[in-house]
């Protein structure tokens, strides 16, 4: 409650250009170097005042001191992403972004919808205000990652974060969801908030569990399920950071939750080309004996969870064994995997 006498008036957020200003005047004057795009990108990622930018520098001085190095773009990204230390509530968890967007192998149309939203989470502020775009709505940048288990949306999200340079929250929809009135919205309210303060890449992993279609109401529970579902659409629309919705079921959404989405970028099965890359990533020729390959078990057609998993199986049994990976160890994992979804071999296995 506020006092008797005062008056509570609302600063707004500096404009992106008055923020830029402030950065560079700050920057100059603690002596450290930074190109123009880098100048956008931090006033795009959090509306900080002359005080916040100043204490962010001061950070990232601070820092280098420390480590004996003149101070660089690197440790002024890392200030940044520490200001303030936000906490998701126990409604998301924090995952060190440590996946980049050369590890991923992803067809070429998949690829080129990942870097265009790198690109929209670099400079949708400044696109918007350099075209002069009023209103609050519609500012945040939302994006569908689509397609079957396994085909790496989470990677790919988690590559974005890590080429933008922010931190990745995944919502932790049974914490989200809530059986008592109010709560999901409340929750949800609170999620979004948070995020947009921390400037962090939310990610909600399996979205049609969130995001489904609204159903016919046939009673008090169907009607409360269909106000949740509208007050997150209209929630989404107000949020000014980025979030990244994964599925396996696009078409389960709701069909409302379509027009918010900024990019939608379908994730394929790896073909042939790309399930050899993937094996050759994931087992060097160093790790496999003599006269052994994995070109024959790439004829496979295992996504990429499933062959990082016989990867990972086949050097676990070569090392029980004492031995290099042969190529009866990737046959047995590979068939393992082939049966999780109950898929013939399309390659003979070599016989011991």
């Amino acid at each position: 409650m506020v006092p008797a006498g005062w008056h509570v008036v609302d600063v707004p957020a500096p404009s992106l250009t008055a923020a830029e200003r402030c950065w560079r005047r700050t920057l100059r004057g603690a002596g450290i170097s930074v190109t123009r795009a880098q100048v956008t990108a931090y006033a795009s990622r959090l509306p900080l005042g002359e005080r916040g930018i100043r204490e962010v520098v001061e950070r990232a001085v601070h820092s280098a001191r420390a480590h004996g190095r003149d101070v660089a773009h690197e440790d002024v990204a890392a200030a940044l992403r520490t200001h303030p230390d936000h906490d998701p509530a126990g409604l998301a968890r924090r995952v060190p972004a440590s996946t980049r967007l050369e590890d991923l192998v992803l067809p070429a149309a998949t690829r080129e919808g990942i870097d265009e939203v790198v690109a929209h989470a670099r400079w949708s502020t400044a696109a918007h205000e350099e075209l002069a775009l009023a209103g609050v709505r519609g500012r945040g940048v939302v994006v569908l990652f689509h397609g079957p288990s396994g085909t790496g949306k989470t990677a790919a999200a988690e590559a974005v974060a890590t080429a933008v340079e922010r931190d990745l929250w995944v919502v932790d929809l049974a914490k989200v969801v809530s059986k008592w009135l109010g709560e999901t919205q409340r929750n949800l309210d609170l999620l979004l908030s948070a995020a947009e303060t921390a400037g962090v890449v939310l990610l909600f992993d399996e979205a049609d569990g969130l995001f489904g279609k609204r159903g016919e109401v046939t009673d008090a529970r169907d009607r409360y399920a269909n106000l949740e579902i509208d007050f997150l659409l209209q929630r989404l629309e107000l949020h000014r950071g980025v979030v990244v919705l994964t599925s396996n079921r696009p078409a389960a959404l709701d069909e409302a939750f379509a027009r918010r989405i900024r990019l939608s970028v379908r994730f394929e099965t790896p073909g042939h080309e790309d399930r050899e890359e993937l094996w050759r990533r994931l087992l060097p020729r160093t790790l496999l004996a003599t006269g052994a390959s994995t070109d024959r078990v790439a004829r496979e057609e295992l996504t990429g969870a499933a062959i990082r998993a016989a990867a990972l199986a086949a050097t676990v049994r070569a090392m029980e064994g004492g031995g290099p990976v042969t190529e009866t160890h990737l046959d047995a994992a590979v068939r393992r995997e082939l049966e999780k979804v109950r898929r013939p071999r399309a390659a003979r296995a070599v016989t011991s």
